[in-house]
């Protein structure tokens, strides 16, 4: 079987990739500062998938004010030594909950909160509720600072937005924040598996991409396999203006 003279054409099949149900201009940034991220939602984790957006400090530093994306009220607290670290989670009468993790420090009230619960439990690593009426907070307000807690790797925030019913993650970028980016993906290589029956590997070689004006073709522009049933990869990185993530 051969395919001959093709253009490779990369249709992304991204999970809540239309951004019509989603408002556009209810939940503000959760920095003071220019949106940089390390990191994107959906990103192939060693373990999961990226629930969220890690949003750059402003100077490599921890101590940023991290403020609430919109009104509503904090209804979970986490602390722990790994994973998300010191974490706050505010509901939103919009049906949305926003995460904010790897949190350096809360407000004075909330530490003092956490801090009363963790002598009371005998235990550093909590997961509170508060009551609706406990930490209300209004949109913009300061509720952290950006820190590097839990299994960070470095100063960021990790932000969430959730369906509250549901608690499924959801693309942050699709609730109109402005993050630069007018660099598309760059796809690097093919990979052609050679398929049995059953759709079981029987083989697989790696080719190089050459970008064209048109997209992108192989060298040679052949590409001949000994199946008539095939599998295909692709290796492609998707850069952002001024980052070199």
């Amino acid at each position: 079987m051969r395919f001959i003279g093709f253009i490779l054409l990369l249709l992304f099949l991204v999970a809540n990739s239309s951004s019509d149900s989603y408002p556009d201009d209810y939940f503000r940034s959760p920095v003071k500062h220019g949106l940089r991220l390390s990191g994107t939602f959906g990103e192939l984790r060693s373990n999961h998938f990226h629930a969220g957006i890690d949003i750059k400090s402003s100077r490599g530093a921890v101590g940023d004010a991290i403020v609430a994306a919109a009104d509503g009220y904090i209804s979970r607290i986490q602390e722990n030594a790994g994973g998300y670290g010191k974490a706050l989670y505010i509901t939103h009468p919009n049906g949305f909950t926003t995460v904010y993790c790897h949190l350096r420090d809360y407000t004075p009230t909330i530490n003092e909160y956490v801090k009363s619960e963790q002598y009371a439990r005998q235990t550093f690593a909590l997961n509170l509720f508060p009551q609706p009426n406990q930490f209300p907070v209004k949109k913009g307000e300061k509720i952290g600072e950006l820190g590097n807690t839990g299994s960070s790797g470095g100063p960021h925030l990790h932000f969430e937005i959730r369906d509250t019913e549901t608690e499924e993650a959801i693309n942050p970028l699709l609730f109109g924040f402005n993050v630069a980016d007018n660099r598309v993906p760059r796809l690097h290589q093919i990979r052609v598996y050679e398929l049995n029956e059953k759709r079981e590997t029987l083989g697989a070689r790696t080719f190089d991409l050459v970008s064209t004006k048109q997209g992108y073709t192989v060298r040679g522009k052949v590409i001949s396999v000994n199946s008539d049933k095939v599998g295909v990869a692709l290796k492609a990185y998707d850069h952002m203006n001024g980052v070199t993530n």
